[in-house]
């Protein structure tokens, strides 16, 4: 299973740009929880200043089974969004997830993007390697911290957030070599 883990490039489509560049530290530490059950890598559209094009050929070329998004507010959803629906249109098949503090703030405005299978709620450092199992079929699906809509009943299924990490030495160091 390949995943490939986007940080948005919040300068695209918008008549407020962000004037720092950061780390996707959210994501090297996701890397470093599922790299050992799968194939990982992150993309940093917003630090490449990738165009959607750019980001489309890339997803195409990198043959994803999982894309993971991520936007920590409310202001940068949009480019979230654009980046599911760019996914999608290369590929229905693909799993798209997407967290950060904007759809834990706020899941009942993100739960409306059809693009998205799951939204995670809370933190993910546990949350996003059972999903990994529960898609590889190699455990069941997590009781915490996403929602989603059922495929069947078009229901929306809203798990609560996940639990606070309690121990963060539990917790792998960020894996920055994947950035």
């Amino acid at each position: 299973m390949k995943v490939i883990l986007i940080q948005p490039n919040y300068n695209l489509e918008t008549d407020s740009q962000m004037a720092y560049t950061y780390v996707p530290y959210n994501f090297c530490i996701l890397g470093a929880m599922i790299r050992d059950m799968c194939e990982v890598k992150i993309i940093d559209a917003y630090q490449e200043n990738y165009t959607h094009e750019q980001l489309k050929e890339i997803i195409t070329k990198e043959e994803a089974d999982v894309v993971g998004i991520t936007t920590l507010m409310d202001q940068s959803k949009r480019h979230g969004h654009k980046v599911a629906e760019i996914v999608k249109s290369i590929d229905k098949k693909i799993t798209v997830v997407y967290g950060g503090v904007y759809v834990t703030m706020n899941p009942l405005v993100a739960i409306e993007d059809r693009n998205v299978d799951y939204f995670f709620l809370g933190e993910g450092e546990y949350t996003f390697p059972e999903l990994i199992k529960y898609l590889k079929g190699e455990g069941p699906f997590p009781k915490k911290g996403l929602m989603y809509r059922d495929k069947k009943t078009d229901e929306v299924i809203n798990l609560g957030k996940s639990d606070f990490i309690k121990d963060l030495d539990e917790i792998p160091p960020p894996a920055y070599d994947l950035v």
